[in-house]
C-alpha cells in the first residue's frame, strides 16, 4: 500500500514538474501524471494481490 502512495506521488511530481518548467504552467502533464502513477500504482497493487492467492 505504501509502495502504490509512492508511485502515485511520483507520477503527480513528475506531472507537476513538467507543467511548471516545460508547458508554462498547463493542467494537462499535472493529470498525465497523476493517471501515469495511479496507473502504475494500481498495477503494482494487482501483482500484490495475484501473488499472495
Amino acid at each position: 500500500m505504501i509502495n502504490s502512495c509512492i508511485i502515485l506521488a511520483t507520477g503527480v511530481l513528475v506531472g507537476a514538474t513538467f507543467s511548471l518548467f516545460l508547458f508554462r504552467r498547463r493542467l494537462w502533464p499535472l493529470h498525465f501524471g497523476l493517471g501515469t502513477g495511479f496507473g502504475f500504482a494500481l498495477n503494482d497493487f494487482q501483482h500484490d494481490l495475484n501473488t499472495h492467492k
